[in-house]
């Protein structure tokens, strides 16, 4: 685990009611509305992620985010392993 003091974040992209952003480990951080999981966060928050929260599923794939963009009820990712 991170210590928030040290997170650098390298991309990010906001719409509206979510931002996703990728740090310089080339983790995938989002905060915002989680309606139908646009977050990327697989448990449905209906109050909403009101501070950056890793989003962990990408470890499971060995994959590093490398671009993302937050639309209005979507995410794109750009990965690579």
């Amino acid at each position: 685990m991170y210590d928030h003091k040290e997170i650098q974040f390298k991309d990010i992209s906001v719409y509206m009611e979510h931002a996703m952003a990728i740090d310089q480990h080339g983790d995938l951080w989002a905060w915002g509305s989680n309606l139908q999981h646009r977050t990327g966060i697989t448990t449905e928050l209906m109050d909403g992620v009101y501070s950056p929260q890793r989003v962990n599923w990408l470890k499971e794939f060995n994959l590093k985010a490398k671009k993302v963009s937050a639309g209005f009820d979507h995410t794109l990712l750009m990965a690579v392993d």
